[in-house]
């Protein structure tokens, strides 16, 4: 046995103390009676009891020396090794994606889950150490292994679910890992609305152990799904705001919309949705003065997050775009036919790197393929027909769009699966990483394992590249090619981009030089609740918009299954450590010597 807490015996003082106070003996006062007679027979019988008065009285001044006795080993919270088996390790996985939002009666889901977590904890003997392990955007682990109850309930009543979407899956591989080094019983506690995977069960270590308890039945909501804006590409006065709604739920839904810029109404649509129907508006109403416009369902559901959505309308400016170019009337027209677009337009012989510098976004047209410029050091740019700095690794003839990611910023609304290639030049994947080593990649448009269209980002730096020439293709003669240009052009021009304004809850939101996020954070940070999230740059603030758009979380399904505990449980909640059962036997001693004391024969 080894204590953890020494210096309580310094408490032994005590013990002396007490007995010092049993000595003192009662000062009594003398007083004068008349007569003696009526006391002779409490005198006789206080002679017959009084060696039991004198062993009753020492077993009191025993009783209060064991109590003291107890009471100090229990603050020295002694411990014995090797006790009732091998340790156990537990990770509590609690579930805080926003669907642990939805209400289930006077509860919500992640309350329940809170209360089933409360209950492991108070059930865990002193030899079974607790983590807490928070299944969000990301796994995050909010309490590592702890025996202490109430550090562990401190933590377990501050954790609150957030309004982001994430994988449960990703929570319990990590828990998995963490488990992988440790001995003893090791078991893995999910608390979720949503089914542990069966292959994860399968895959499990042997000797592992799972337990689950799921919370939540399957409720009606309307989810806002996606809420974006973007200029008019006839009128850049006004924007035109995307909204797609959807109904999760088994009845129709009549509601109504309101849109509100930087706090105040500007409009109300009404929404009419069938049992299972999703609906996709665009509505072109809003003048382009810049702003904070958010949308609010006026309905409560199952789960009132996805209600509202944000979005950041930039102020829109004119921007300086040069096209190097021998002779491509169709990308000029469409450049000159943007009303945002300031266009200059230059020969290859006319190009130099320092004239790029001038110019918001460069546009390198095929026909000037070959043209010699630092990429890194000059503005964002476009290139068509070629991706400047790699070579190729020969050509596609009459290559097939085979995939398009259709939420990609660079292809939106656009139809892309259907255009016809003569030819492509081909560009591998791990060429690009080679050559420009620390950006970031990615190919929206591919013809299988080769990319037809990449878009490439480090820091502020960013370029666009497609791997065909458009006189190739049929795609000046269709619809989405002045939509991709002028989706290209928002992307590559910070304060059109679309993605760095709007961010989904839980994401990772990076921060320039100078820039702080609330709290005083820097280089970057991660928003957990939608809303509106203002930044400090040099210049003054700007805005981020944070949003739930998860079909996952807004279907708001349970598992309608009653959470379980494994075996044993009741008599492992009995195992504490040794200080509580000494203070329960103080207790007892105490109550004891109370009794001895009221029962005591006063002469």
């Amino acid at each position: 046995m080894s204590f953890l807490s020494l210096w309580a015996f310094w408490f032994l003082v005590l013990v002396p103390l007490a007995v010092g106070l049993y000595l003192l003996r009662l000062k009594r006062k003398r007083h004068d009676v008349s007569s003696l007679i009526f006391w002779q027979e409490v005198l006789r019988d206080e002679q017959s009891t009084k060696l039991f008065q004198k062993l009753r009285r020492i077993l009191s001044l025993l009783l209060q020396i064991l109590f003291i006795v107890l009471i100090v080993l229990a603050l020295a919270r002694p411990v014995l090794k090797h006790l009732m088996g091998d340790p156990t390790s537990r990770i509590l996985v609690i579930d805080t994606t926003a669907s642990m939002q939805v209400k289930e009666g006077d509860k919500t889901r992640f309350e329940m889950a809170r209360s089933a977590a409360r209950r492991w904890i108070a059930q865990s003997s002193f030899k079974e150490e607790t983590m807490i392990l928070a299944a969000g955007r990301e796994p995050k682990v909010v309490c590592p292994f702890s025996s202490d109850e109430k550090v562990l309930l401190e933590v377990l009543a501050a954790l609150n679910p957030t309004d982001a979407a994430g994988s449960l899956l990703s929570a319990l591989e990590d828990a998995k890992k963490i488990l992988q080094g440790k001995t003893g019983v090791r078991e893995i506690v999910v608390l979720s609305d949503q089914p542990v995977p069966g292959h994860f069960k399968e895959d499990l270590d042997k000797g592992m152990q799972l337990s689950e308890e799921t919370f939540g039945t399957t409720r009606d909501n309307v989810g806002i799904l996606r809420f974006a804006s973007r200029p008019l590409l006839t009128s850049p006065d006004t924007y035109e705001i995307l909204f797609q709604i959807k109904n999760f739920g088994s009845q129709p839904v009549q509601t109504e919309a309101e849109f509100y810029l930087n706090d105040s109404l500007v409009d109300v649509k009404p929404v009419k949705l069938a049992a299972g129907e999703m609906k996709t508006e665009l509505y072109p109403a809003l003048p382009a003065k810049g702003g904070r416009l958010r949308i609010v369902l006026k309905r409560s559901d199952a789960l009132m997050v996805d209600n509202e959505a944000f979005t950041i309308l930039p102020e829109l400016k004119r921007q300086k775009v040069l096209l190097v170019t021998k002779s491509n009337l169709f990308l000029q027209r469409v450049l000159q036919a943007n009303a945002l677009v300031d266009l200059t337009v230059r020969l290859p012989s006319e190009f130099s790197a320092g004239m790029a510098k001038e110019f918001t976004v460069v546009v390198v047209d095929a026909s000037a393929a070959d043209l010699k410029a630092p990429v890194g050091e000059m503005a964002n740019s476009i290139w068509l027909g070629t991706v400047p700095g790699v070579a190729p690794a020969g050509d596609l003839d009459r290559p097939v769009v085979s995939d398009v990611e259709d939420q990609n910023p660079l292809v939106r609304l656009a139809a892309m699966r259907n255009i016809t290639l003569a030819r492509a030049r081909k560009y591998l994947p791990s060429d690009l990483s080679k050559a420009y080593p620390g950006w970031t990649f990615d190919d929206p448009v591919r013809s299988f394992e080769f990319p037809l269209i990449v878009s490439a980002r480090k820091g502020d730096k960013r370029w666009v590249a497609w791997a065909f020439d458009i006189l190739d293709t049929d795609l000046p003669l269709r619809v989405a090619f002045p939509l991709m240009i002028s989706n290209t052009l928002q992307w590559l021009i910070p304060e059109l981009d679309e993605i760095a304004r709007n961010v989904d809850a839980g994401d990772i939101v990076p921060l320039a030089e100078g820039e702080q996020a609330a709290g005083g954070r820097t280089r970057f940070f991660v928003p957990e609740k939608t809303g509106f999230h203002e930044i400090s740059t040099p210049k003054g603030s700007r805005w981020v918009a944070v949003n739930l758009f998860d079909a996952g979380e807004s279907e708001a399904k349970g598992v309608s299954k009653e959470g379980r505990e494994p075996s044993g449980r009741f008599f492992g909640g009995l195992v504490r450590p040794i200080w509580f059962y000494l203070v329960l036997m103080g207790a007892t001693l105490l109550l004891l010597e109370w009794w001895l004391w009221n029962r005591r024969i006063v002469a």
